[in-house]
């Protein structure tokens, strides 16, 4: 009798099952067909007037103590997006014809030639024509820094002995044309004489990572198209994501002025009525500033930013000038809110 009783239940169970299994639902489904994930690229040429079918690389022939020499070429972004750029000098054979045994001592070249570098965005398709978007004055020889020191220790905003010298963002489609100059000071040994140094240029294009770096400038000494930096610790770095659902990140830095009230702003010209503030913070009793911001704007691309005291902010935009007390981004930003 229990082996019927349990036959009878094992036959119960699997009909249970068999009917729960036979069981329909409404439903209904929609598809997205063909989706696709793609990559843009990173691409530059560089291009100089310098530069022949020839000889594709410069030539600086015959400088003397108290004379400057000067080279100049363009960066041109061929790619399908903005890129951050950065140039970097590495230091090769040196040969003496005059003091071939001391070439060693007397041949360093590098270490005696001051420097000085600008740049200038140009050819951008949202510039009016033959305007120039911005430009920057890196290094000036008033400065009197050698290409040694420079390229030694990646001096620069933005720089590192890696990389090299920051110049700044290309818009996908422009060119940012760079300005070298070379100076040998009068005090430069006569045992210089017939010395030659070779070095190797290089241009290195990066996507848009993230950072963007802030200097301060020097109103009282405007350069041939613009202010230069000043060489100190006044500046800072923003880090955030380039591509999100809200523009969020955060900035660390130093600030001319301690104890005040900063606001980030994104420059417009003009002004207009819209609000461009991002973000603010205080610095400290020493200036430092660091704040963090998590805010919902639309996409911002060829983007200036600047961080200024509070006090010269009103209403859509900035009101006081000369800006002694303000940071500015280096070169151009992107965002792109992703929806």
């Amino acid at each position: 009798m229990k082996k019927i009783l349990f036959s009878l239940l094992t036959i119960g169970v699997v009909a249970v099952v068999a009917v729960l299994g036979t069981k329909a639902y409404f439903s209904d489904q929609e598809q997205v067909l063909g989706n696709t994930i793609s990559t843009g690229t990173i691409t530059i040429d560089l291009t100089s007037e310098s530069f022949t079918e020839q000889v594709s690389h410069f030539v600086i022939e015959d400088l003397k103590p108290s004379q400057n020499a000067y080279t100049n070429f363009t960066v041109v972004n061929t790619g399908t997006n903005p890129v951050n750029v950065w140039k970097k000098l590495e230091f090769g054979v040196c040969s003496s014809s005059r003091n071939p045994t001391q070439a060693g001592a007397f041949c360093d070249l590098e270490n005696v030639t001051n420097y000085d570098l600008k740049v200038t965005l140009a050819d951008c398709s949202f510039t009016q024509p033959g305007v120039n978007d911005w430009h920057h004055t890196i290094f000036k020889d008033g400065q009197n820094i050698s290409m040694g020191t420079v390229y030694s220790t990646g001096q620069g905003v933005g720089g590192s002995v890696e990389k090299g010298v920051f110049l700044g963002m290309i818009p996908a489609g422009c060119s940012m044309d760079v300005t070298q100059s070379y100076h040998m000071p009068g005090t430069v040994r006569n045992e210089y004489q017939g010395a030659t140094q070779t070095f190797d240029l290089t241009v290195y294009a990066e996507q848009l990572s993230g950072t963007v770096w802030f200097d301060n400038k020097d109103p009282n000494m405007p350069v041939a198209d613009g202010y230069w930096t000043i060489a100190d610790d006044i500046g800072g770095v923003l880090t955030y994501t380039v591509r999100d659902l809200k523009f969020h990140g955060s900035f660390t830095g130093k600030v001319t002025l301690p104890n005040t009230k900063y606001y980030l702003v994104a420059f417009n010209d003009p002004w207009s009525s819209a609000d461009p503030k991002l973000a603010e913070g205080d610095s400290n009793n020493a200036g430092n500033l660091t704040f963090s911001f998590d805010v919902s704007v639309d996409t911002m691309t060829n983007q200036k930013l600047w961080l200024v005291p509070a006090a010269d902010y009103s209403g859509g935009g900035v009101s006081g000038w000369p800006p002694t007390n303000f940071l500015f981004e280096r070169g151009l930003m992107d965002y792109y809110e992703s929806l």
